[in-house]
């Protein structure tokens, strides 16, 4: 069977995580820098609105009927999304008891939130007091937006956060980023919720503007900018093609002079998720040999990661074999070499076997991280092959027209018709 490189991730410099995808993002379904004004107002007031290629934004509403703006999908979203926007605090203004609150993200309705039961997915927040204002994540079937899962992260002036609104399955994670790469979380900046549903749908991208009991005396301002948003995916990233067999090799540099000296670069681990899944749906066990290691463990079910590697000073070596079958769990067998100290024949080696236990879909995106004190080191890599498992010829490998080989035990000659591929005699 032909095996064909998927892709492959190396580092650069010192890092903690690699990623092997399909190596570009997906094309946004709405994309948006207001150079232009889309958007449809709601209520009269004027802190809202699209000015200087951005979109404001005012906590302060002050009408029963509600203050925002709103723009129509291009179709409905009933299944999975992403969105993201670059959002900035000019004004932080705290009201107390009357504090006001602002929503972002995808409705099925352009009424006020407080006003309309809806199905609402995004991010939202209230302007109560510095250290009571956390950024909140809401996903709700049929109801109003007061109701989400904190992050730890306040609201406050002058603040920029790149913001991550994405939808899988039953499951809406909000995710701050400090940078417009999307690269770099900002801390305790991710939360998630499971409280609406797998199939609720979206017609609009909206930001309102509500009140808890009465309006607030004080409100804060800000805008948002580079809006994208995602149709049916989970991830911004494109994932690799999809294959029934992969094979992963990766190599993990753990320490410069692989001494097994302490130090920043020391104490680095393996650990593995697929497709960006952090849920307790992987299980895992493995067996220790030499250089140390001579232990059996079994992780049981309900893990938030494969295990692949305990934490040392070492560099290592992985092979791992994964089948990758929709409608199934995929199994994982992988197998581990680290160096041990320059000149000492104590290498040790791990065979570990595991599951993920998603069965639909295929893993199209592997992510080889560390949690351990130290990092990996540049030229760390991680590279994914796959095959479908056929007899198929790999159509990378091509033989040039009029390609003469010569069998050396029978002196005969054959040219090969790349036409036709087939290999005639000559001589």
């Amino acid at each position: 069977m032909a095996w064909v490189k998927l892709g492959s991730t190396k580092l650069t410099s010192a890092g903690n995580s690699i990623v092997v995808d399909g190596g570009e993002d997906n094309t946004a379904t709405l994309s948006d820098d207001f150079s232009s004004d889309n958007f449809t107002p709601v209520g009269s007031e004027s802190a809202y609105g699209v000015s200087l290629n951005r979109l404001n934004w005012t906590t302060y509403r002050k009408t029963t009927s509600g203050e925002g703006e709103y723009i129509a999908l291009p179709s409905t979203f009933s299944g999975d999304f992403v969105v993201r926007f670059k959002f900035v605090t000019t004004t932080a203004a705290y009201d107390g008891s009357n504090e006001e609150y602002l929503f972002i993200g995808l409705t099925n309705s352009a009424s006020c939130l407080s006003t309309t039961n809806q199905n609402v997915a995004g991010m939202y927040f209230h302007n109560y007091s510095s250290s009571d204002s956390k950024i909140q994540v809401t996903y709700r079937t049929n109801t109003g937006p007061f109701s989400g899962t904190a992050t730890s992260v306040d609201f406050n002036d002058s603040s920029t956060y790149y913001v991550e609104i994405a939808k899988g399955g039953d499951r809406v994670d909000l995710r701050l980023y400090s940078d417009e790469t999307y690269e770099t979380e900002v801390s305790g900046g991710t939360t998630y919720s499971t409280s609406g549903g797998a199939t609720d749908q979206y017609t609009h991208f909206a930001m309102f503007g509500m009140y808890h009991s009465s309006a607030g005396s004080t409100s804060a301002l800000g805008y948002i900018d580079d809006l994208k948003i995602y149709k049916d995916v989970s991830e911004v990233r494109k994932g690799f093609t999809k294959k029934k067999h992969l094979s992963v090799i990766a190599n993990i540099i753990s320490d410069e002079d692989n001494d097994g000296s302490s130090g920043s670069s020391s104490g680095v681990n393996v650990r593995v998720r697929f497709n960006g899944d952090d849920s307790t749906s992987y299980a895992y066990r493995f067996d220790g040999h030499g250089g140390g290691y001579s232990s059996e463990s079994n992780s049981g079910s309900g893990k938030n990661y494969l295990y692949i590697f305990d934490q040392d000073e070492f560099d290592k070596h992985i092979n791992a074999s994964i089948v990758n079958v929709d409608g199934e769990e995929k199994a994982i067998i992988s197998h581990t070499v680290h160096a041990a100290s320059n000149g000492t024949p104590n290498a040790g080696f791990i065979e570990g076997m595991g599951k993920y236990t998603v069965t639909s879909g295929q893993i199209e995106k592997i992510n080889v991280y560390n949690t351990g004190q130290g990092s990996y080191q540049a030229g760390s890599e991680v590279t994914v092959y796959g095959t479908d498992g056929t007899d198929e010829a790999d159509d990378s490998v091509k033989l040039d027209d009029g390609l003469i080989f010569e069998e050396s035990d029978t002196d005969k000659h054959y040219i090969w018709n790349a036409t036709t591929s087939t290999w005639t005699e000559i001589a």
